[in-house]
């Protein structure tokens, strides 16, 4: 039978990926507890920290101090979301870690980085190394070759150590330590801050928060102070200068009332009053030239042309040119009705025609006189116009030198306005920062103290154990299917079809508690029932895939040593022994024979005399204890095997055993290891390949199924050998379950205790 290489289209099912999971458990199971263990260790080992919290209310205050009241107004914008975030950073500054680690005095504290506990010889071995190579910069920095900005710098005292800053390294690390621990958050939009610190201390925890507080409102008041009481100093000098500037001011205010008295009368209020109402004057004439002119030149275009000049408003107006134009029709009408009764010559028409032209003449001089009527109009406005700006320009011209006046005298009271409104300013300013040095009022307030805390915020066990269960189950999943994904052993029939092409002929399932290299026999009554039933499934496929042949030559073989192709071998050939029929089975691994001692037979003669010396079948077959089974010994171990299998003797042998037994069965020695298999395909009427479970690599069983298709060899299927149905009862659910042990064993009698104890 040829193979099939083309694998069938995969469509995983949802029960593929449990039986992956039932078959990894362990790896599963291991990396769970692995990690769960874990964390609990270090739950369990983590030291406790317990969190104590108090809330601030802190209001928007922008400093008042030397505002002005427009100037108030103009910039009083929305800055609470900045202030509040200012107030956040400032509760979170060195500086105020560093007064409130001073007020606790708690430099020295375990915690923040004082005295502790001697560290093991190990540790202390890393901390050194770690020591060492963070004080390699500076050590090369204070080297004699290091120079720097391109000049050497001379070895000398620590800068540091000379402005007394011995412990400033000391006192860095425990402010660093000091902030990591404290968190400083808003609540919501509200004005609430909440301050929060950690430590295993629930007292110190408190204490640091209410410390740290206490130093936030005491920083705030003080800086208040500082800044009322530069205000006031500020305010003092700025006042006498003010008073002096305010003086002159109101001097020289006075002194230009008194030269010039009516630059404050009503004399340039009535100027203006009459310039206003010459503009308005001047407005509506130039409104009014416009229009005329327009008029005037619409006339003027239209001059030559009488029926357009007949189409403006303004003769459509007029109503004697009117009724001229009505006399005129109907004179024109009265002469087109004569027109069809009498000729041209006739008196009545000739009377009609005079009277047409009489009011055409009157209609020509009354459009005239309206055209010149027109033109009149517009010289008119025109020098209307230039009459009214004539006389605005004159009062401007006296406007001018009144307001002249008046601005002056406005210019100085406004001066002395403002100089009397800031010095008022400033004196009110001043009179406030003298009260606010004395009382600060904040803006700070403390809701809530903090009080030690009764539980620990960290760890939290049942989090952890969560989290670990989570974390560790996806962790589970993903090292179970990627072991099954990095698997290229082969475990079940789909698997073998799928990647060597050839059929599974049947499952051979795995016997536990028996000796290492034993081969059980299905003749013996104590193996298990499912064992003596695959071996009959592989003896009836095999029955059937070989039906057409009258004399079945079967090689068994493998991919490599260990994979059960012996016990395969020796069980099928006592399965077809046991229906009656003639079989022989012939021991062709001469490198490591074993089929002698499982049917307990001395191991010559055998093939390799009756090849090397000629002996017959008859001489080397000898019987087994299962009846109608014959076996042919591998015989002694030559020097070389391969040269006695190549061999034409080899050949007529195998085809003289044909004629004495119906099947013949080869235990041949695995492809891989050596090219005996190869040799015997070939004689062979199909090769028979055994795959052992989770064993047998898909890439070696493929390189061994093209070593022996190289050989021109027939294949009758393959056998899966050595399947953990007990370890793995639900992965191999499609082809095996519980229930089918107990219908094979439901008719035998019940074992002895003897052979219960094998099974």
């Amino acid at each position: 039978m040829a193979r099939n290489t083309s694998p069938p289209p995969a469509s995983p099912h949802l029960l593929y990926y449990l039986r992956v999971l039932s078959k990894r458990r362990w790896i599963a199971l291991g990396t769970l507890i692995a990690v769960v263990g874990s964390v609990a260790v270090l739950t369990a080992r983590t030291i406790p920290m317990f969190e104590a919290r108090a809330q601030l209310m802190i209001e928007v205050e922008r400093p008042k101090v030397v505002v002005f009241q427009g100037d108030e107004t103009a910039n009083r914008t929305d800055e609470s979301q900045d202030y509040q975030e200012t107030q956040r950073r400032i509760l979170q500054s060195r500086t105020l870690a560093s007064r409130t680690l001073e007020t606790l005095e708690l430099w020295q504290h375990p915690a923040f980085g004082g005295a502790t506990e001697p560290p093991s010889a190990l540790q202390a071995r890393w901390n050194g190394v770690v020591e060492w190579f963070s004080a390699l910069p500076a050590k090369i920095s204070r080297s004699p070759n290091y120079v720097r900005g391109g000049l050497e710098q001379p070895e000398g005292p620590d800068p540091d150590e000379a402005l007394g800053f011995k412990d400033s390294a000391e006192h860095s690390v425990a402010i660093d330590r000091f902030i990591n621990r404290l968190a400083v958050s808003q609540a919501g939009a509200s004005r609430i801050v909440d301050v929060s610190f950690r430590a295993a201390d629930p007292k110190l925890a408190a204490a640091v928060v209410n410390a740290l507080t206490d130093a936030y409102v005491e920083q705030n008041r003080e800086f208040k102070s500082a800044i009322a009481k530069d205000a006031a100093d500020w305010l003092a000098g700025q006042l006498d200068g003010h008073r002096k500037q305010l003086q002159e001011s109101q001097t020289t205010l006075q002194r230009y009332r008194e030269q010039r008295p009516d630059a404050s009368g009503e004399g340039a209020d009535l100027g203006l009053r009459r310039l206003e109402s010459l503009n308005t004057s001047l407005m509506s004439a130039r409104t009014d030239r416009i229009q005329k002119e327009t008029l005037h030149n619409q006339v003027r275009s239209l001059r030559g042309d009488q029926s357009a000049l007949e189409s403006l408003q303004f003769v459509q107006a007029d109503a004697s040119l009117q009724g001229i134009k009505r006399q005129l029709s109907d004179l024109e009408g009265q002469d087109q009705q004569l027109a069809p009764k009498f000729g041209e010559r006739h008196p009545e028409r000739a009377k009609l025609r005079v009277a047409i032209q009489g009011a055409q003449a009157r209609l020509k001089a009354e459009l005239d006189a309206a055209a010149e009527r027109v033109q009149n109009d517009y010289e008119a406005a025109v020098e209307q116009e230039q009459s009214l700006v004539r006389a605005v320009e004159a009062q401007k011209r006296e406007s001018l030198a009144s307001a002249g006046k008046r601005a002056e005298f406005e210019d100085l009271a406004r001066a002395a306005a403002t100089d009397q409104e800031i010095f008022s300013t400033l004196l009110q300013r001043a009179k406030e920062a003298g009260v606010t040095t004395g009382l600060v009022a904040s803006n700070i307030r403390v809701v809530d103290r903090a009080t030690a805390p009764q539980s620990p915020v960290s760890p939290n066990p049942r989090r952890n154990l969560v989290m670990a269960l989570f974390g560790g189950s996806l962790l589970a999943l993903g090292l179970a299917f990627f072991r099954d994904y990095m698997d290229r052993a082969l475990t079940t029939p789909e698997e073998v079809k799928a990647a060597l092409g050839l059929p599974c002929l049947g499952l051979v399932p795995r016997l536990t508690g028996r000796k290492s290299g034993e081969s059980p026999l299905v003749s013996d009554p104590r193996l298990p029932a499912v064992f003596q039933e695959a071996v009959r499934a592989v003896r009836t496929n095999v029955l059937f895939s070989s039906a057409d042949e009258a004399v079945r030559t079967i090689l068994v073989t493998s991919t490599g040593p260990g994979e059960g192709k012996t016990t395969v071998a020796c069980n099928l050939a006592v399965s077809l022994a046991q229906t009656g029929r003639r079989v022989l089975i012939v021991d062709a691994d001469m490198r490591k024979p074993r089929v002698h001692g499982v049917f307990q037979q001395p191991p010559w003669p055998g093939l390799s005399e009756a090849i090397g010396e000629g002996a017959t079948a008859a001489e080397c077959a000898v019987g087994t204890p299962v009846p109608n089974l014959w076996l042919v010994p591998a015989g002694a171990i030559p020097r070389d095997p391969s040269d006695l299998l190549s061999s034409e003797r080899c050949r007529q042998f195998i085809a003289g055993l044909a004629e004495s037994y119906e099947w013949i069965i080869i235990d041949s020695p695995p492809v891989m290891a050596v090219t005996d298999a190869s040799l015997l395909a070939h004689l062979a009427a199909g090769v028979l390949f055994v795959v052992a479970a989770d064993q047998t690599k898909s890439p070696a069983a493929v390189n061994a199924l093209n070593q022996l298709d190289r050989a021109n060899a027939k294949f009758v299927g393959a056998v899966l050998n050595g399947v953990n149905f007990k370890r793995n009862s639900f992965y191999y659910g499609d082809h095996y379950s519980r229930k089918y042990g107990d219908y094979y064993s439901a008719p035998m009698s019940k074992p002895t205790a003897k052979e219960a104890a094998f099974d």
